[in-house]
């Protein structure tokens, strides 16, 4: 009997979350930034390479590409290549990291939501709609992209303390 109380309490309880959530997001007066976890933005490269690949076939130029997340680049015989040019370098003598050489790399849709809404926007469902589901409901109730709905990507290679920008 008592644990079947603490049950309905609990559900009780969790339901009145839900609907202060829900009132809250219906005042679309309050402005929502989002800082998504590792991983949970794109990134993106740009290639100007010189010397020897780990493959013929890897890429040495490129204008700015999906780094991540393409998942035409995990397949067996790309993921090398796709290794290389996501990889961190470090410095022995300063103590920093740094992208490898040849690779430049960015960080899309600061301030805006599209960096962080899918992960691989060849693919807009399962898990590559990371945020998009959140970001829909917030629109729903009156949120624009990029004016009272941000984000604030980053590269999540980097530690806190190493990150450049």
């Amino acid at each position: 009997w008592m644990l079947r109380e603490k049950k309905k309490k609990s559900i009780l309880m969790l339901k009145s979350l839900v609907l202060a959530s829900v009132a809250a997001l219906a005042s679309a007066s309050n402005p929502v930034l989002i800082v998504p976890g590792t991983g949970g933005n794109r990134l993106e490269a740009k290639l100007d390479k010189s010397g020897k690949q780990v493959h013929w076939y890897c890429s040495k130029k490129s204008d700015w590409y999906d780094l991540w997340l393409d998942v035409k680049q995990l397949v067996p015989g790309a993921i090398e290549c796709w290794c290389e040019n996501i990889k961190l370098v470090y410095d022995a003598d300063t103590g920093t990291f740094s992208n490898a050489p040849g690779v430049e790399t960015r960080v899309p849709c600061y301030g805006d939501v599209c960096g962080i809404e899918y992960l691989d926007m060849s693919i807009k469902a399962g898990d590559s709609a990371y945020f998009h589901d959140m970001i829909e409901a917030f629109v729903d109730k009156g949120y624009t992209r990029a004016e009272d709905i941000v984000s604030a990507p980053y590269d999540f290679r980097y530690s806190a303390v190493s990150n450049p920008d």
